[in-house]
């Protein structure tokens, strides 16, 4: 009897210690969920945002609700900025979760991002590496080490400190801008960013203690079921709705993980208690009924909205006018035309944009270059409207070759080329939109400063 108690204890002390390693495997498998939480009110110089810290509280309560292990720093200078997020880069492990949270004013200086101290003064463009954080830093230390990282930021693209150093800056009138954040690309590929707001937007600090976004991301994240790409069309949905449209966050994602802050999956919904005959009773338990599940509703994907936003984020990495303007020439309706419109504005001066209607400067834009004005001569005499040698430059011959052959066509004779005038033509000018698509045509116009975003220099919270 005494060797079966041995062995019965030793079973038992076998099955503790699988169970023990199984436990840890798993805890391991899930990995921890890791946050740092910043919020910025109390500038020395760049004044005060009353809802950062507000913001960055509410978010921290929020994240520990969802499971993580919080840190939260608030109105910290360069140097405790740079502290906390030395420690917490120490915490995440291969497993683990990391997310970033900033509420404060962030700026940019040549193409690269900063989130900037509560004692920043920022007199000259050396001050910036001493008195901010690289925002790529922070990224790239987060995808070294996490398995998931995401940032969010709520942060408006522009502070008063960023509007002096503009003026300060040797070369910033050559497009050196230094307000608001530039576009940002990742390297990892379990990677999410976050914005409060679409480039050429400001973002709300609120005017009932949060705002906007981080309200928004509270609200919706930790639905049940809801994934987080999910979540964020939601987040983006109210924000809309609470700015009237002026506010439109957008993110970046190199997700190939699901990640979700609350349940994975909505509560089940059971149907009544069936009453069976009497024969059925002497089935097995393990032969109960499951519950019955919701049926998944697939949202319709809208062709053209998906292609506008696919074209709007070249067309953003490339930056200068004319890509602008092949854009909202192809989409002239939807939330990205208006967003192509914002962003023409604010890099192209107001005397260029209100002649942009004139003649010659629609023909401008659908003859960029020799080849297709030669195009045009070859058309014209073909037709037997002598327009000189074909040479792509238009002087006086072509232009009243051009005014013959609109008046022909029943069309105005301006003598400039017109869309109706080049379609009667044979002449095809909506490939001008190649410029933003063809990748390697955008590549190779893709300077390391043509990726710097010019915004508007608006008057903004954060």
């Amino acid at each position: 009897m005494r060797w079966r108690a041995n062995l019965t204890t030793w079973l038992l002390s076998a099955a503790l210690m699988v169970l023990f390693t199984m436990g840890n495997a798993f805890a391991e498998g899930n990995g921890k969920r890791l946050a740092l939480v910043v919020g910025m009110s109390n500038y020395v110089l760049a004044g005060t945002l009353p809802n950062a810290s507000r913001d960055a509280e509410a978010f921290n309560t929020f994240l520990k609700d969802q499971g993580f292990e919080t840190n939260l720093v608030l109105n910290a200078d360069r140097r405790g900025l740079a502290g906390a997020l030395s420690n917490f880069s120490r915490k995440i492990g291969p497993d683990d979760t990391a997310l970033f949270y900033y509420a404060g004013h962030g700026m940019q200086l040549h193409g690269e991002n900063f989130l900037v101290g509560t004692d920043a003064k920022l007199e000259s463009e050396f001050d910036v590496p001493a008195e901010t954080v690289a925002l790529s830093e922070i990224i790239g230390a987060m995808e070294k080490r996490a398995r998931i990282s995401m940032v969010f930021l709520d942060a408006c693209r522009n502070n008063p400190l960023a509007e002096r150093l503009t003026r300060e800056v040797e070369g910033a009138t050559r497009g050196a801008a230094t307000r608001g954040l530039a576009p940002i690309e990742t390297q990892g590929g379990g990677t999410l960013v976050a914005f409060a707001a679409a480039p050429g937007q400001v973002a709300a600090d609120g005017t009932d203690g949060h705002s906007p976004f981080t309200r928004a991301l509270i609200a919706n994240l930790s639905g049940a079921g809801l994934e987080v790409g999910t979540a964020f069309k939601r987040v983006v949905r109210d924000v809309r709705k609470e700015t009237q449209g002026k506010q439109q966050p957008q993110i970046l994602s190199s997700l190939s993980l699901e990640f979700y802050f609350g349940p994975e999956t909505a509560a089940p919904q059971t149907t009544p208690a069936v009453q069976t005959p009497a024969v059925q009773t002497a089935m097995p338990q393990t032969a109960a009924v499951q519950p019955v599940q919701p049926a998944l509703t697939v949202p319709a994907m809208d062709p053209e909205a998906l292609e506008a936003e696919k074209d709007f984020k070249k067309a953003l990495k490339i930056g200068t006018a004319r890509i602008w303007h092949f854009f909202v020439e192809k989409h002239r309706t939807g939330e990205y035309a208006d967003l192509g419109r914002q962003a023409l504005a604010q890099i192209e001066p107001a005397a260029v944009r209100n002649q942009s209607h004139l003649p010659q400067s629609v023909e401008a834009r659908l003859l960029p270059d020799k080849d297709k004005r030669r195009n045009v001569q070859v058309a014209l005499a073909s037709r037997g409207f002598a327009a000189g040698t074909a040479d792509g430059v238009f002087g006086g011959q072509t232009r009243e070759a051009i005014k013959r052959f609109q008046s022909t066509n029943q069309q105005p004779a301006s003598g400039f080329i017109t869309e109706r005038t080049a379609e009667a033509l044979g002449i095809k000018v909506n490939d001008r939109a190649e410029g933003i698509y063809s990748s390697p045509k955008a590549d190779a116009m893709m300077l390391p400063t043509s990726r710097v975003w010019k915004p508007i220099k608006p008057s903004c919270g954060r």
